[in-house]
């Protein structure tokens, strides 16, 4: 097996401390949008919450083009689905959210602060990467 293989068949995870943010879900509009801390797809009442690091590289995603894409080497991010476009893996929202089952507008949203660690992933159930391996 070569590394590159090794290296796909080996869970992502990133090894983290949280800070909790807090965010008014009134204030995210529709569509894809960001802010300083998150990516955020709202469509009608359903909104994901997305951190803003990309899995490849750790690079920062930005919204371009109704998506988000990563400036260091590309990566294109479709918010709607959590599929990167050009690459083979998933990316899974910290937070899915029906604004109708929330009895306040306020939410808590866990910020990640580092960066993509290869390690096991029953160990780490706040790992946001999911690589898509052919059988």
């Amino acid at each position: 097996m070569s590394y590159l293989q090794s290296i796909s068949l080996t869970p992502h995870h990133f090894n983290t401390s949280i800070v909790d943010v807090l965010k008014n879900i009134d204030e995210i509009q529709e569509g894809a949008s960001q802010d300083e801390n998150f990516l955020y797809f709202r469509s009608g009442e359903n909104i994901k919450v997305y951190d803003r690091i990309c899995d490849h590289a750790g690079g920062r995603l930005s919204i371009k083009d109704g998506g988000a894409r990563c400036p260091l080497h590309g990566w294109n991010l479709d918010l709607s689905s959590g599929y990167y476009t050009n690459a083979r893996c998933t990316k899974d929202p910290i937070l899915e959210i029906n604004e109708y089952e929330l009895d306040s507008p306020l939410v808590t949203i866990p910020r990640r602060t580092n960066r993509l660690a290869l390690c096991n992933k029953a160990l780490h159930p706040l790992s946001s990467l999911t690589i898509i391996t052919k059988i």
